[in-house]
């Protein structure tokens, strides 16, 4: 997907200017090397779903949309995707896997390791960093932030389940694999954050489109 990598490198140039700006240059590398390695190597189906919900919206309500709603709403859906890179992170550490996407898992650098803790945070914080740089002013700023926080937060609870039905050092829980907790672990650990966000997301930002 062309138009999202483009978008990567547009929020990365903005928020590595801001780190320079404040002094922060060791930060700023350290951010570009987090951001290279782990954001935008999957699909992007999170960035999709969140432009063509807005597009799509745009267009039922008879509104045209211009060149920087769309370059807008592509820096909303990379936004998902860059929220997505900081989960993954976390969870490679808790299941203690090797490989993501058929490279090592970032924690598994030999100049990262428990450092991916932090450098996760990084990647969350710079997701809203993002978000405020490019929609701080704009009147879907508030329902978009509130949409990210409560997305994120069933997202930690369907991760706990996800965890519990499989502690460290004890073997699986059989008793606990059941359809309906499947389902559970489903619906909060990956649905939520994967159809549910970015497609609200879309909403609420084509709702307000034009800009």
């Amino acid at each position: 997907m062309e138009s999202l990598e483009s978008t990567y490198r547009v929020i990365l140039d903005k928020i590595s200017i801001d780190a320079s700006n404040k002094g922060l240059v060791d930060v700023r590398d350290r951010l570009k090397k987090i951001f290279s390695y782990n954001v935008g190597h999957g699909k992007g189906i999170r960035a999709l779903f969140a432009v063509k919900t807005a597009i799509l919206l745009a267009k039922h309500k008879g509104i045209e949309t211009t060149k920087e709603d769309i370059e807008l709403t592509q820096i909303l859906g990379a936004s998902v995707e860059i929220m997505h890179a900081f989960s993954l992170i976390y969870d490679d550490i808790m299941d203690q896997s090797s490989t993501r996407r058929g490279r090592p898992c970032w924690y598994k650098q030999d100049d990262v390791g428990l450092k991916a803790l932090n450098d996760g945070i990084i990647l969350k914080n710079e997701c809203f960093h993002t978000l405020k740089l490019f929609f701080g002013h704009k009147k879907s700023y508030l329902n978009i932030m509130e949409t990210f926080h409560e997305m994120m937060r069933y997202t930690t609870y369907g991760q706990h389940m996800d965890m519990a039905s499989n502690p460290n050092n004890s073997g699986p829980r059989f008793d606990l694999f059941t359809k309906s907790r499947y389902e559970t672990i489903v619906k909060y650990k990956t649905s939520y954050y994967t159809f549910v966000l970015p497609v609200r997301l879309g909403i609420k930002h084509g709702t307000h489109l034009p800009l």
